[in-house]
């Protein structure tokens, strides 16, 4: 009698987990390591236009992420780490206007990477100098406000330099692709 409660009991405990299996979230994949930062489309594992889900099936789950509302935009930063690497990938999902009417979810405006594991298309990552943009960039490369940017793609992509004593220009600190 004991031995069919046990087993009558095993194969309820072995029913409900194949019945809850099935609702788990499916996995998601690691931040890679490094790779390239494409002009006007995104970073590897984060383009422009996607939904942060999207994005997360793509690096994985978020180190954080914060909502800051600038009306009439909701903005939401989310920052992964690079895996074996320093530095991070953060990214702003946000609406291409005002708030939309219907419930649509907001996209990838802006993808920001701070790490030397990632370089663009033209070879340049976080830590290289002035000379070595203005070499790899030529005339492609222009002054938007404080920071150096190039117009390639449809979307702008600005090297955030470091300014050392307010004179000497230091390397680059950011690197950020999308409608800064």
């Amino acid at each position: 009698m004991m031995q069919t409660i046990r087993r009558m009991a095993i194969a309820l405990v072995v029913a409900a987990v194949a019945a809850i299996a099935p609702l788990a979230p499916p996995a998601l994949a690691d931040v890679p390591a490094g790779g390239t930062i494409t002009e006007g489309v995104g970073v590897s594992g984060a383009a422009l236009g996607q939904t942060l889900d999207q994005v997360r099936a793509s690096l994985g789950t978020e180190r954080s992420c914060t909502d800051v509302d600038y009306f009439p935009k909701l903005v939401t930063t989310c920052t992964w780490g690079v895996e074996g690497a320093t530095g991070d990938i953060t990214v702003d999902f946000g609406y291409t206007t005002t708030r939309p009417k219907r419930r649509t979810p907001p996209v990838a405006r802006v993808v920001t990477v701070a790490s030397d594991a990632f370089s663009t298309t033209r070879g340049i990552a976080v830590g290289d100098s002035i000379d070595e943009l203005r070499a790899a960039y030529g005339d492609d490369l222009q002054l938007c406000g404080s920071v150096d940017c190039v117009f390639l793609g449809g979307d702008v992509t600005r090297f955030s330099i470091s300014k050392h004593n307010f004179t000497a220009l230091g390397p680059i600190l950011r690197i950020s692709v999308g409608s800064v």
